[in-house]
């Protein structure tokens, strides 16, 4: 053999010393028994990037790492980080904080899911608006995470803090009314000398555009205009703006069919005609299924200036 190639021969680096950490830990023999590789092995690279893709394929980590030390005698360290999942979430936190629905509005976790700093950042993100849709605008979230020792699982707990909460100042209403402020005001829960809440502000504005949708005013527009914040008072100002549209009036007549079988195809915008054929339409089928499958209808539409009248015969 050629002199030369004997050096070569004699320079192969070999394997002197496997390490395999977990999770920061000494990994147990089972862990060890996962690396296809010997002390007295050949080292090439080829061999560890074979070991680094066995074990991406295992599914059992979530960040793999190998460090090597050494020259003709190579030392290698495996850095394992297993997924972790979550075994147990906790809240802490005054009394007067929604803590159910702090629960409720958690979706980025449930007991059992994996663990990440990803899934972490959303869930104080989602905790946050649901403190917020509950009056507590100055709140904070501090996020604990505890792992078990010698388990992949987590504990998580989420500390929270209510902060100042604002009080309604004043409550203004913009826009074409019709119906008296004083009795809008009265079907409220929402009122000045209150804390402000928007999950209630959300309900109430429901309430109203249900008031005006019973008087005729399906296509009534009921928002939340203007919401401004006073600090340091810790006061709010809001403005709820109406937009009633037009009035729209439906009568059936020749036979019995309740208005709620027609009245909801008109609190959209939507093309006259369109609405009327949607509207025999529908009276057809509510009779058809009373029996009355010869039932014919006639209809038409009135157009004013601030009402709209649907006569089906």
């Amino acid at each position: 053999i050629h002199p030369l190639v004997l050096c070569q021969i004699d320079q192969v680096p070999l394997i002197s010393g496997i390490e395999v950490l977990v999770d920061g830990l000494p990994g147990s023999q089972d862990m060890v028994n996962l690396i296809p590789l010997q002390e007295g092995d050949t080292y090439t690279l080829k061999k560890i990037s074979e070991t680094i893709r066995l074990l991406w394929k295992t599914g059992l980590f979530q960040d793999v790492q190998v460090l090597q030390s050494g020259g003709e005698e190579v030392r290698l360290k495996f850095l394992l980080a297993r997924h972790l999942r979550v075994r147990r979430i906790r809240f802490q936190g005054e009394k007067q904080l929604p803590m159910k629905k702090l629960r409720e509005s958690l979706s980025s976790f449930r007991v059992d899911n994996l663990y990440s700093r990803e899934r972490l950042d959303r869930a104080v993100e989602e905790l946050r608006r649901a403190l917020e849709q509950e009056g507590f605008f100055e709140a904070t979230i501090q996020p604990d995470v505890k792992m078990l020792p010698g388990a992949p699982e987590v504990d998580l707990t989420f500390i929270v803090s209510s902060g100042q909460r604002y009080i309604i100042e004043n409550i203004q209403f913009s826009g074409n009314g019709i119906i008296p402020e004083r009795e809008l005001r009265q079907e409220m829960k929402s009122r000045e000398g209150e804390t402000y809440i928007p999950s209630q502000m959300e309900r109430d504005l429901e309430k109203l555009r249900n008031i005006y949708i019973s008087k005729g005013y399906r296509r009534v527009e009921v928002d939340l205009a203007s919401v401004q914040f006073e600090r340091p008072s810790e006061k709010v100002s809001l403005t709820l703006r109406i937009t009633p549209h037009e009035k729209i009036e439906v009568l059936i007549t020749g036979a019995e069919v309740p208005k709620e079988v027609v009245e909801p195809i008109w609190e959209e915008r939507i093309f006259e005609e369109w609405g009327v054929r949607e509207g025999e339409a529908r009276i057809l089928s509510y009779l058809r299924g009373k029996g009355f499958v010869f039932a014919s209808i006639s209809s038409s539409v009135k157009m004013g200036e601030s009402e709209v009248q649907v006569m089906h015969e």
